[in-house]
């Protein structure tokens, strides 16, 4: 038995970074679908003939059916293992970029964003469990770094890429080039997905068993710190759910009077940060054997660097770029919710930790691209240009200091939270029952 397990004292075989692969792929994938909006609102608003509230509303629709299917798809992951979810999880969000891809109408494009949300729920928490079945506890904050680097890197591609394609290609053309991607994708995990190096998953939870399930979830739910590193992730996932993914190139074309491609290429300085500073945080926790400090650096100086780029009169572009590299770095900490809750969790109730800090994580999107909207909205002195509501820089930063304020209130939170990094209770491995 002690030979089979030989595996687990490696950094991960062929096979597992075979299957790490797919799966950021698959994450990545759902990222960049996610991230179109910011690139693509002139079209989308010129469209469907949209202003700044519906276009956080349409933003908005992807992450309503996310952040709500997490705690169920936790608890799925428990019951069924990684494999069959995320197998159901790429068929949807791929018929769902498809319905975005082919609509003619704003209430078709908004259920097929819902569809790429129902399908995108599993994607992290659900690579996050397969990855778990693959590698060592002692390297899984590293590899989830990576596996969210993955992601980011997707969105910055969107950011950078997407305004210099749609002058010379439609943007049905390019979701609908993006779906068969996502369906060779799709093909791929279907094929190779496997519940750990035997395929077979040890099922902790059992859906017939409905008090089972009932008591595992609420002991996960009565964990304090599960709650307050959702609402943690909830305010650093801000800089992807609401400023890079919407309103970031509307900001910075205001902010140094640019035009949208200019501006992409910017915004994407900020996915870019945090997919790089995502792996390095998650490797100096691993590293310094510790959690919490580096999720106190990471709320402090997002908020520090956010409120330079939002409010500061920065002299340069070059000034600008650095602060939005460093501004996307820090938010990267963010990673660290996903392993620091499992910690406060016996193995088998992983899942359904990573469920509800996910969906806590994820409601940011949800609530906060109608919240900045209406805020713009409401501010708005009501200048129109070419039949389109025309958006100050105060207007966006008024809209913006909502995103300032949830960092703080991170900030804070963080001092609420007790160190659990296995190795520093001279532990080999994260907390069993």
């Amino acid at each position: 038995m002690q030979q089979k397990n030989l595996w687990k004292h490696s950094f991960g075989s062929p096979q597992a970074w075979v299957l790490w692969i797919l799966t950021s792929a698959f994450y990545a994938f759902q990222f960049f679908l996610r991230s179109c909006p910011n690139a693509m609102a002139p079209q989308l608003m010129e469209e469907f003939n949209i202003g700044a509230q519906g276009l956080g509303y349409f933003s908005a629709a992807y992450y309503w059916f996310y952040s709500s299917l997490q705690i169920p798809l936790g608890l799925a992951l428990d019951a069924l293992g990684p494999k069959r979810v995320l197998r159901v999880g790429t068929v949807v969000c791929v018929l769902g970029a498809l319905l975005f891809g082919l609509s003619s109408s704003l209430s078709v494009a908004i259920a097929g964003r819902c569809l790429i949300g129902i399908g995108a729920a599993v994607a992290f928490i659900g690579s996050t469990k397969m990855n778990g079945l693959w590698f060592s506890a002692a390297y899984m904050a590293f590899i989830t770094g990576l596996l969210s680097a993955a992601g980011k890197i997707a969105g910055a591609c969107a950011n950078a890429f997407l305004p210099k394609l749609l002058p010379v290609m439609s943007w049905h053309t390019l979701v609908l080039l993006l779906s068969g991607a996502g369906f060779l994708l799709t093909l791929l995990i279907w094929i190779f997905a496997k519940d750990g190096p035997e395929d077979c998953h040890e099922q902790n939870s059992d859906f017939s068993n409905f008090k089972g399930i009932k008591t595992d979830f609420l002991q996960v739910a009565k964990t304090k710190e599960v709650w307050i590193l959702g609402f943690y992730g909830y305010s650093l996932y801000l800089t992807l759910s609401v400023f890079s993914e919407t309103f970031s190139i509307g900001f910075l074309q205001k902010s140094f009077s640019i035009d949208a491609e200019q501006a992409g290429y910017l915004a994407a300085l900020v996915p870019i940060g945090s997919c790089i500073g995502a792996p390095i945080l998650s490797f100096l926790s691993d590293y310094l054997c510790k959690r919490v400090i580096l999720l106190k650096i990471s709320a402090f100086f997002t908020l520090l660097c956010s409120s330079i780029v939002f409010f500061s009169p920065l002299p340069n572009l070059g000034t600008l770029q650095l602060f939005l590299f460093l501004f996307g770095f820090f938010s990267g900490g963010q990673i660290l919710v996903f392993i620091t809750g499992a910690g406060y969790c016996a193995k088998k109730m992983v899942g359904s930790a990573m469920g509800i800090v996910n969906s806590i994580l994820m409601f940011g999107g949800a609530v906060h691209n109608p919240l900045v909207g209406t805020l713009m909205k409401f501010f708005w002195n009501g200048k129109m240009v070419h039949g389109h509501p025309f958006y100050s820089l105060l207007d966006y930063r008024l809209g913006l200091a909502s995103i300032s304020a949830c960092f703080f209130l991170a900030l804070v939170l963080s001092f609420f939270l007790k160190e659990n990094h296995p190795l520093s209770k001279k532990s080999d491995d994260a907390p069993t029952s």
